[in-house]
């Protein structure tokens, strides 16, 4: 797979992702708790992705990547994907949406972070100026006289810091495994996984009671959010970690597209202005991403990712 379309692959997972809050609302705390939020969109992400694995005559490939890495897949799928999943929309409760929206831009840092502390990758001293650049011009964005922090939304600005930290190691931890391993099996593993956990807990409270609640639009809005925004984004995201010659780093600062797709949007659908701040911050943004993402001439090193991934896989099977 060609850098352009792992690249593209992320932009697309990005911009699908952008649609989840505005959609999230719709449906929860009312009528649906976290909980049962959380069961129904990975049921319909499962449904997905089981589907296009026994269509392409895939399943007995998938089992055996399933067992040959399991241990590797519970580390992602509970640390990685069902805590943080669980973290950020329960601390959204705590703090206020500008709050959260600037603290998702410190997990490209924190990606950086578990590559250099597991896997012994250093950044490119381009892409650290490329990065401070892009989260300057998307601030510039997002802050406009509403910034929140206080006491009053500490803990949950404490919440929603520790689930990004969380969301860099998925990206940090999938991308090793990515380049051994095909996208669809890595992903239909983790999500699988997040089900089997997500399920059973929304019996906690009375499921078949907010289930019922529920309207057709409601429910199109459900299998859009499970169907799209985690099976096939997640797979478009995977599938971009598995190519070897970009660092998850890399591909991680394209996170920060998700508040430009929320300005525009805002500008096209409710009539917005397009502003000199905006247009200002849209400029930053575009020169952070050229930096960081400028060409190098040196192939990405995949020693130490096979090293370390080899070594935290057999930690996990003891």
């Amino acid at each position: 797979m060609s850098k352009a379309r792992a690249y593209l692959y992320a932009i697309i997972s990005m911009i699908l992702w952008g649609f989840t809050f505005p959609l999230s609302i719709k449906v929860t705390p009312e009528p649906l708790n976290i909980l049962t939020y959380s069961a129904i969109r990975s049921f319909f992400g499962v449904l997905a992705l089981f589907t296009y694995i026994v269509i392409t005559h895939q399943l007995k490939e998938w089992y055996m990547v399933f067992k040959r890495n399991f241990s590797y897949f519970i580390l992602i799928g509970v640390l990685f994907y069902v805590v943080p999943f669980l973290l950020q929309f329960w601390s959204l409760g705590l703090t206020t949406p500008i709050n959260q929206s600037i603290l998702s831009n410190t997990q490209i840092f924190w990606v950086v972070i578990f590559n250099l502390i597991f896997f012994k990758q250093k950044p490119k001293f381009k892409f650290l100026i490329g990065l401070v650049l892009t989260i300057f011009g998307v601030l510039i964005l997002l802050v406009d006289g509403n910034l929140g922090f206080s006491s009053s939304t500490l803990m949950g600005d404490l919440f929603s810091l520790i689930s990004f930290i969380l969301w860099g190691g998925y990206t940090a931890f999938t991308k090793p495994i990515s380049m051994k391993e095909k996208p669809i099996h890595i992903t239909f593993s983790i999500i699988l996984i997040g089900a089997v956990i997500f399920i059973p807990l929304s019996f906690i409270r009375d499921v078949s009671q907010e289930m019922s609640q529920l309207n057709w639009g409601q429910w199109l809005n459900l299998f859009y959010l499970g169907f799209i925004c985690i099976g096939i984004t997640y797979l478009l995201w995977n599938t971009a970690l598995a190519n070897k010659e970009i660092r998850s780093e890399n591909i991680a600062i394209l996170t920060l597209i998700s508040p430009v797709v929320a300005v525009i949007s805002s500008i096209v659908l409710v009539d917005g202005v397009l502003t000199i701040k905006i247009l200002i911050g849209f400029i930053i943004i575009a020169a952070g991403f050229i930096i960081s993402e400028y060409p190098s001439k040196k192939i990405l090193s995949n020693s130490n990712f096979d090293d370390s991934f080899e070594e935290l896989r057999d930690k996990n099977e003891k």
